[in-house]
């Protein structure tokens, strides 16, 4: 009787663990699924309205900056050094213009800037490092399928604005977007950009010639 008892014992004890356990894993599984959907949540967004042309940009505050959360679609007057994608004015108003690089590096607003290398790098690193961050950088929206990982959970809200080559054609709009940075590269006439694609998650970090065509993202001072 003593060793049944004993194994009725063992038996309701591991029950009462087991269901324990499943309690256990499913508060976990929700907690996680919570953590994680709620880290997908982009930030609120603001608003900076450009006094020299009264164009509304939304702008977000990523970790310690904050960003345009849209590219810039600023016209200078009498400069031939940016342009609208395919010389097309509609593109400009979803993609923002294409500037070449020392066109890019002065044409932020007052009290913002072209973000450099360094600041790049902090914007990326806070959202998981160059072979994640891209999608939570990427719009869920304007890209061509497929738009893989893309999820903006940062807010920056990416497009993919194509670039102007040097011969003056034009290429990669709805694919890739490309920005510059305010910082050369040790190559003469080159410089730091990011690049997000439309088949991955990744942000790229390489170099383009200053006169290529490509986006422009401010940051504040």
């Amino acid at each position: 009787m003593k060793s049944t008892k004993a194994h009725y014992k063992f038996r309701s004890l591991s029950k009462f663990a087991g269901l324990f356990l499943v309690i256990a894993l499913v508060f976990s599984s929700c907690k996680r699924i919570t953590e994680d959907t709620r880290s997908e949540n982009p930030p609120p967004k603001n608003t900076f309205t450009d006094p020299r042309d009264g164009q509304v940009y939304a702008i977000v505050k990523i970790g310690e900056q904050w960003w345009f959360a849209e590219n810039l679609n600023f016209e200078i007057r009498n400069n031939w050094s940016s342009w609208c994608y395919g010389n097309n004015p509609e593109d400009c108003s979803k993609y923002g213009r294409l500037y070449d690089w020392q066109t890019a590096y002065s044409v932020c607003p007052q009290g913002w800037h072209l973000p450099s290398d360094a600041e790049w790098n902090q914007l990326i690193t806070f959202c998981g490092g160059e072979p994640f961050a891209g999608g939570k950088m990427k719009s869920k929206t304007g890209w061509n399928s497929p738009n893989l990982a893309a999820t903006d959970s940062s807010g920056f809200s990416g497009l993919p604005g194509g670039v102007r080559r040097s011969d003056e054609t034009f290429s990669g709009i709805g694919t890739v977007g490309t920005w510059w940075s305010s910082s050369e590269s040790n190559t003469a006439g080159y410089a730091w950009v990011r690049s997000l694609y439309h088949n991955g998650g990744e942000v790229a970090r390489g170099t383009a010639y200053s006169g290529l065509g490509l986006s422009c993202r401010c940051i504040r001072d």
